[in-house]
């Protein structure tokens, strides 16, 4: 398997979807813009977000096989 190298690009946050539709959390992810985390094995970084992972983890696993080819290639 190959690695995987992650790069935190972007965070978005909507505190009243939150509000309205999930748990009470205190914030969301607190990965800082600019992270870098590298995934061996297809499996979940140390120190990335579990929530982000949950978003990510199918594409990741793939790429990591040496696929990439996601939603007929438009991606």
């Amino acid at each position: 398997m190959k690695k995987v190298k992650i790069t935190a690009i972007r965070k978005a946050s909507y505190p009243d979807l939150m509000e309205k539709y999930e748990n009470p959390i205190s914030n969301a992810c607190d990965t800082v813009l600019g992270s870098v985390f590298i995934s061996e094995n297809g499996e979940k970084p140390e120190g990335l977000c579990g929530a982000a992972w949950e978003n990510m983890e199918r594409f990741v696993k793939e790429l990591a096989d040496g696929g990439g080819h996601f939603y007929g290639d438009w991606m």
